[in-house]
């Protein structure tokens, strides 16, 4: 009976995302605010859930609807794995599921993987009308983590290995604090105490990331960002939940325009560590016994 539930439950989910795929034209997963919204709340209904991660120099959000990256990974990624888990249970629902897959990765590649003077990266969003959001994120990271070698990634291996690299160019890795939120060279690139999703770090993306790196085999990449990602855990001594570093000064803790400081103790940075410690299998006492 629990499997049986949990199978209605997860073909209701990729209804939805089949159904909110065929919306866009493209076969992207996008977002909107209900016109008739009458309070606040998020604008940013993504992993970088600010204002300030989609807004331009001048602090101007986008128009609506949005199609962020690490969207159409995770739904491309929740199509491949539940496609191969249904194809011989149910073939009709299947390949409904292989084609919104099909299009959906087709036009990621076609759209959202973009070349800069340095390598090759994932474009952060398309807005309003394909307005492209063109900035170099951390969220593109996300894209080794959705993925697996039986069911595949949203990308080929060279590009993989190619995003890779361009995550580990000094304007957005630091090697004494990871991978940032958001390149230097972004039009509104902040690394104040109050920057959020637009120059701080976060320990739960880059665990993500590196077990991702780990997961496509790019070993000495994810070696490298282990290393980088624990020191300011170990400079805090807790699991923070974000902070900013700019190469130049000390570690600051986050202090919103407001006062408001972040989480010390995060659940998710806990997660995160304990993963990652688990997967590279390197120094795991010696970390243990001085945090």
């Amino acid at each position: 009976i629990i499997i049986y539930l949990l199978e209605q439950n997860i073909s209701r989910a990729i209804e939805w995302i089949i159904k909110n795929a065929a919306k866009n034209k493209h076969g992207f997963i996008t977002y909107t605010l209900d016109p008739n919204r009458k309070y606040g709340g998020l604008v940013v209904q993504s992993w970088t859930d600010s204002h300030s991660t989609l807004a331009d120099a001048s602090d101007i959000f986008p128009d609506y609807p949005i199609a962020q990256c690490e969207v159409q990974m995770i739904s491309w990624y929740a199509l491949a794995l539940w496609n191969n888990y249904f194809k011989e249970k149910n073939p009709a629902p299947s390949k409904r599921m292989f084609k919104t897959m099909k299009k959906l990765q087709d036009s990621f590649n076609k759209m959202f993987i973009r070349e800069d003077e340095r390598k090759k990266y994932i474009a952060q969003a398309f807005t309003g009308d394909d307005v492209l959001q063109d900035r170099v994120k951390g969220n593109m990271g996300f894209v080794f983590y959705f993925g697996d070698t039986q069911n595949g990634f949203i990308t080929d291996k060279s590009t993989l290995s190619a995003i890779a690299d361009r995550l580990f160019e000094d304007d957005i890795f630091s090697d004494k604090a990871g991978i940032s939120t958001m390149s230097k060279k972004s039009p509104n690139y902040d690394i104040t105490h109050s920057s959020y999703h637009n120059g701080s770090f976060w320990p739960m993306m880059n665990a993500l990331i590196y077990l991702g790196l780990h997961k496509c085999g790019l070993i000495n990449r994810s070696s490298t960002l282990y290393d980088a990602m624990l020191k300011p855990i170990q400079f805090f001594n807790c699991p923070i939940e974000l902070f900013n570093y700019d190469n130049t000064e000390s570690y600051k803790v986050y202090i919103s325009p407001t006062g408001k400081m972040g989480c010390n103790y995060q659940t998710w940075t806990v997660a995160g560590l304990l993963a990652s410690i688990s997967t590279e299998n390197k120094n795991n006492k010696d970390f243990f016994e001085n945090i």
